[in-house]
């Protein structure tokens, strides 16, 4: 952020403040430069109040330059106190005339909100239309938004076209990220030339975490080379492949609580590629009331206290943080807030296996962190509460679950039937093509698992149809 600062005010130096308002004309011009004077100058005669005072006389008399200015300084406290509604005021005003640089201002005033959640979907139109006026700002910061997925689809394409577009314009930030996507194959072909090319001309720039990344030996692609459908399932129950088999969901409360060990998978922003696993114990303690507290421990090193409330699907966590470092933040050690789990639960044998994704959230980047995936499992122990707890709810009734999603080796499919009735599941491709067809015949009420091996499938987009009796639900699958 602070590279960025810096980019925008030696910009203010270079411009070339031609334009010329109605009934200002040449004195709106030199009082630009009068402002930049003071601006650049050195020592005491450097004026930052003094500046802003001639940029919002400029910005009233209709220079649009200036409005993003005025907007600039009121946002960032140049001048004078940070004063977030008058720099949306002149920011709003400068994008609304065509100011590209003012509709990336403004997207930094959503993506970085201190008093709330981060709006990451007006964000993401700012930054689409800055980009569309070509400000080098503003494709680096959609860029960013494609790269994970904030605010829209998650798309490395999209992302390395902008970041390439950016980076060409001297953006260090965009640099980096491109570095990163030569790297790694993000968007393009694995390059190490020409990523050691735009990441050392980013640290050139002062941009340290393209001198950390340098500082590497391998991708962060390359640390882990297992993929997500593989490691999903390394310690789910024993299932036989191609065959559906009933799950039971309703558990003993004396079951739910224990300990859980299994791993914590960390993935890329695409949710493809694994880029860290540690392993993982969870030590749960149900209550009757739906609460539960327990400890996390992350590796051999990361212990944390938790408490929330656990339903048939999800974890809810109470203030729960941890703190750790990953590959870019230099070792420093970064605060995550647990904010949910959306779960799998379900007992074979003298087992229970819990599964699926948990969403952490950094306030220090104000922003979620990457795809985070759990598969744990316990023994079931003779001892404690035998009171059932049925983790099949009724929305989840009506609904089928399709995971890993996107997909490589194996595809899990999940529903529920509330009566006896045939089952077929098929696998369509985009022309219409059906690759896989499991046809079961009747089946008796309850959850069913199917896991459907795919190494005979080709990489595309698919549609997952279960037909149930006379109901068909389908659901899109992307095999990678």
């Amino acid at each position: 952020m602070k590279l960025l600062l810096l980019f925008f005010l030696f910009s203010i130096a270079l411009c070339s403040y031609g334009q010329q308002t109605a009934n200002g004309g040449a004195s709106v011009e030199d009082k630009m430069r009068e402002a930049k004077k003071l601006l650049s100058a050195k020592g005491p005669i450097k004026d930052k109040a003094g500046a802003l005072r001639i940029y919002l006389d400029c910005a009233r008399a209709g220079n649009l330059q200036a409005m993003n200015l005025v907007g600039y300084f009121y946002l960032n406290g140049i001048g004078t106190t940070a004063l977030k509604d008058s720099a949306m005021f002149w920011l709003r005003k400068a994008a609304e005339m065509g100011n590209g640089e003012s509709w990336y201002h403004l997207g930094t005033i959503y993506q970085n909100r201190k008093d709330s959640m981060p709006d990451f979907n007006i964000a993401f139109l700012c930054y689409t239309k800055s980009s569309e006026l070509n400000n080098a700002l503003g494709m680096y910061a959609k860029g960013y938004m494609f790269y994970k997925g904030f605010g829209c689809k998650q798309d490395y394409d999209m992302a390395y076209q902008l970041f390439k577009s950016s980076a060409n314009l001297n953006i260090p930030n965009a640099m980096f990220f491109l570095g990163l996507c030569y790297r790694n194959g993000y968007g393009t072909i694995k390059s190490a030339d020409s990523a050691n090319y735009w990441l050392k001309a980013s640290a050139n720039k002062g941009y340290l975490r393209a001198k950390y990344e340098l500082d590497r030996d391998t991708p962060e692609v390359d640390e882990f080379k297992i993929d997500m459908s593989a490691n999903a399932v390394n310690v789910q129950p024993v299932i036989n492949i191609n065959k559906y088999t009933k799950i039971e969901n309703t558990i003993a409360l004396g079951a739910i609580s224990g300990e859980y060990t299994g791993s914590i998978i960390r993935y890329d922003w695409s949710g493809k590629h694994i880029v860290e696993q540690s392993p993982l114990t969870l030590t749960l303690k149900y209550q009757q009331n739906g609460e539960f507290n327990g400890v996390w421990k992350e590796g051999n090193s990361i212990v944390t206290k938790m408490s929330g409330e656990l339903s048939p699907t999800q974890l809810s966590f109470n203030n729960t943080i941890y703190k750790r470092a990953d590959r870019y933040s230099n070792k420093i050690l970064n605060t995550f807030i647990f904010q949910k789990g959306n779960l799998n639960w379900y007992k074979k044998g003298d087992s229970v296996y819990v599964s699926g994704f948990i969403q952490l959230f950094s306030p220090e980047r104000g922003e979620p962190d990457k795809p985070t995936f759990v598969s744990l499992s316990k023994k079931v122990s003779s001892s404690g509460s035998n009171t059932m707890v049925n983790f099949l709810d009724d929305e989840a009734s009506k609904t089928i679950k399709v995971y890993p999603n996107p997909f490589s080796a194996i595809l899990n499919v999940e529903f529920f039937i509330d009566s006896k009735k045939a089952v077929q599941t098929q696998l369509i491709a985009e022309n219409g093509q059906v690759v896989y067809n499991n046809v079961a015949g009747l089946l008796e009420p309850g959850f069913y698992k199917l896991p459907i091996k795919s190494n005979h499938i080709v990489p595309g987009i698919y549609v997952i149809s279960i037909k149930m009796g006379n109901t068909v639900k389908s659901v899109k699958v992307i095999k990678h």
